[in-house]
């Protein structure tokens, strides 16, 4: 019962670094975590601080290449039902930008369907690399996730956002998406697998001229940055002991995760493949050593550039209580 409490209402503190490369942008990122669940009330807090140094070879990042983040976090309620509220601050030498976010959840008496909100004003836009450095978005998205048998579940998710660029904040796009999902999952001792099939599919209204913001490369143009529409068929593979770098381990030291997804994409007619995975293990007792890594070459056929996402991340964490 104590770990279940823990999982709900957790509380640690951590620090973490992480490098990701895509289609010619690198980000490098570095952070402090701070979460505290309050006792006797289904409610915590949580505080992060981070600085973020963007570089490419191909794009002018100009005055935005590092970036100084705050965020605060309220989270409530339990298992049952609950959410979290978000607020955060960015620092830049060509704007400042605060953002806001939120989930609220709600699940069924025995736990085998969630119903789930989410919503995000002037968030960081994250289609693209190109959008990374230069874009802002608003954005509404509602999920619903159910269990059968107790070992298939279906997944359904639609999305609904609008693209605009940080500093002068001209309309990009606006855009639609909607994802489906089967799978199976099952377990043998402390390990979890499971395996799905997705279909997803993003259509973009754009505007008809691409914004001087977004002009950070001489081939800069609404096709290599934010394709009009966009479909992909995958299938995806999981195995997994415990989380690794999650609010509290669930099973003992070491635990790890790989995923793994072989799609296809339409209009581009190509195939592609996301591997991301990760260890994490104990070194003073209650407390996280973990390593992730990530590559992808399917997500980037949106933007029909080069199709190559690399990703490493290292973090600790100390779990209080433990």
């Amino acid at each position: 019962q104590y770990v279940y409490l823990r999982g709900v209402r957790p509380g640690y503190t951590g620090a973490g670094t992480e490098t990701n490369r895509s289609n010619s942008l690198t980000t490098r990122r570095s952070g402090l975590q701070l979460r505290h669940s309050f006792s006797g009330a289904s409610a915590g807090i949580g505080v992060e601080i981070a600085r973020s140094n963007l570089s490419s070879d191909r794009f002018d990042v100009g005055s935005s290449s590092q970036r100084d983040e705050l965020l605060l976090t309220l989270s409530f309620g339990g298992s049952r039902s609950g959410g979290e509220l978000s607020a955060g601050f960015v620092n830049a030498d060509d704007t400042d930008v605060s953002y806001t976010r939120g989930r609220y959840f709600r699940n069924n008496r025995d736990g085998t369907r969630t119903l789930a909100a989410e919503f995000g004003v002037n968030e960081p836009a994250t289609q693209s690399p190109a959008l990374q450095v230069a874009a802002l978005q608003n954005r509404t998205a509602v999920e619903y996730q159910a269990g059968f048998s107790g070992r298939e579940y279906i997944r359904l998710r639609a999305d609904a956002n609008e693209l605009f660029t940080r500093v002068e904040e001209a309309r990009i796009a606006r855009g639609l998406s909607v994802r489906g999902e089967v799978g199976t999952r099952g377990s043998f001792g402390s390990n979890i697998w499971s395996s799905s099939v997705a279909l997803a599919s993003a259509r973009y209204d754009r505007e008809s001229e691409l914004p001087t913001e977004l002009q950070l490369a001489p081939d800069s143009s609404f096709d290599n940055i934010l394709a009009d529409r966009f479909t992909s068929l995958g299938w995806s593979t999981s195995l997994a002991r415990g989380g690794v770098n999650s609010d509290y381990p669930q099973v003992s030291s070491p635990r790890y995760f790989i995923n793994s997804t072989l799609g296809y994409s339409w209009p581009e007619n190509a195939f592609g493949v996301q591997v991301e995975g990760g260890i994490g293990v104990r070194v003073l007792g209650g407390d996280e050593l973990s390593f992730l890594f990530s590559h992808d070459t399917l997500a980037s056929e949106l933007v029909g550039g080069d199709a190559n996402s690399t990703g490493v991340s290292l973090n600790y964490r100390y779990h209080f209580g433990r």
